[in-house]
């Protein structure tokens, strides 16, 4: 496997597992993340986002890679994922992440998924801060 493929799949996992710090640990300073609606979030963005929803979640994540192509820099991985939700509903989506990695940390990551999925999280905008 490639070091590239290793670094977006960790990344993933430690997300799913709520190990921000260690996750973060894999990105560069100035790493972006750009949303399934376009925008697009620095480090501290993301993590804002995820802790807030996170609170609406009864567990974690269960997720499965479905696929993944390397090719130099870029990693696109292929994933599904599933939770509990604590008012007592159920979250599902299929989810693509092209992520780039340079010198061995994720510079950018892009996710596309059902954005009509998240709806069950209700309105996420005024949590959304942009970079």
């Amino acid at each position: 496997m490639s070091a590239n493929k290793e670094i977006a799949l960790r990344f993933n996992d430690l997300i799913s597992l709520r190990r921000l710090d260690e996750a973060f640990a894999l990105t560069s300073d100035d790493v972006v993340f750009r949303g399934p609606d376009g925008t697009r979030l620095d480090r501290e963005g993301l993590k804002d986002l995820l802790q807030y929803v996170w609170t609406l979640m009864a567990g974690p994540f269960k997720t499965e890679i479905v696929g993944t192509t390397c090719e130099g820099e870029r990693v696109a991985v292929e994933m599904t994922a599933s939770v509990e939700l604590v008012n007592g509903g159920k979250y599902e989506n299929i989810y693509h992440f092209l992520v780039i990695v340079r010198d061995g940390k994720i510079v950018y990551q892009a996710e596309y998924c059902n954005t009509k999925a998240a709806d069950v999280f209700g309105d996420l905008s005024n949590r959304l801060i942009t970079s």
